[in-house]
């Protein structure tokens, strides 16, 4: 997984390390102590070693200026103290960019940071995955640079948002897809207008144009209960591609898994095609 370059740390940040645990957290908006030292683990002895260590570096770029610990809003304070939850300042960001950007006049809301630590999640899974399965390729682009836009049915600019893009290689094949981190806060008819945005966009066909496919939409759900909901509504808004339905999605566009099966699923989208049938 690809990430911003860092402008050389003072010391005595120097060490890659800090420039790296910077970009990832920019990278990212929001993470966790947890999801930084599993991105950073391939530079410590074991997993073990970079928990323990992590905290310790990122204590070190708070004092420094590039850092900032979120208060513990997930959940609420009797929920208890929660992980421990970092951005970057307006420092860390020019670090990262080069760019001088404002610091928010607004607070980010506990959703939308909950929500942010479910798509760093996804980038932390899809980034073991790679490693443990030796993926030639995995590149995964957030926002802005994954959003697509294309023209509606009047002339407007339209733009899709999905939180990620991916694009990996192994085994000799290529694989593209958007992905969509759901946490179960909307409701199944605000996923189907999303599926539809999707469809308008295939209907663009830019994206062909752009890579000679269409990427599956993978919706990643936090429990199996929630993929099965989200099943049944797809059910009765798809309809095979072969049957020409446009007034179905196309089936064969979307797929639902869940946070722990989603290593899984790309593992099935990367595998060789059986003997004999066309990939």
């Amino acid at each position: 997984m690809t990430a911003p370059n860092t402008q050389q740390l003072p010391d005595p940040l120097g060490y890659p390390l800090y420039g790296e645990l910077l970009k990832r957290i920019v990278e990212n908006q929001f993470a966790t102590t947890n999801q930084l030292a599993r991105l950073t683990a391939r530079r410590y002895k074991n997993l073990a070693t970079a928990t323990r260590r992590t905290p310790i570096h990122l204590n070190r770029l708070v004092e420094h200026g590039y850092l900032l610990q979120m208060p513990q809003v997930i959940g609420g304070r009797k929920r208890g103290s929660g992980p421990k939850i970092w951005t970057a300042t307006s420092k860390g960001n020019s670090a990262v960019t080069g760019k001088r950007k404002r610091p928010r006049k607004t607070e980010r809301s506990a959703e939308f940071i909950a929500h942010t630590l479910a798509v760093t999640e996804t980038r932390v899974l899809l980034t073991e995955l790679a490693r443990q399965d030796g993926l030639h390729a995995l590149e995964l682009t957030g926002e802005p640079a994954a959003w697509r836009d294309h023209l509606g049915p009047y002339g407007q600019k339209v733009t899709l948002k999905p939180d990620l893009h991916l694009y990996a290689r192994a085994r000799e094949r290529e694989y593209y897809a958007f992905l969509e981190v759901d946490r179960a806060t909307e409701n199944p008819g605000r996923i189907i207008r999303q599926c539809w945005r999707y469809d308008a966009y295939y209907r663009s066909g830019l994206e062909q144009q752009s890579v000679g496919v269409f990427p599956v939409v993978i919706w990643i759900c936090p429990n199996a209960k929630r993929a099965d909901q989200l099943l049944r509504y797809l059910g009765e808004h798809t309809a095979p591609a072969a049957k020409g339905n446009d007034q179905k999605l196309i089936a064969e566009m979307f797929l639902v898994t869940t946070m722990g099966d989603l290593p899984d699923t790309i593992r099935t989208g990367l595998a060789p095609p059986p003997k004999g049938k066309r990939q």
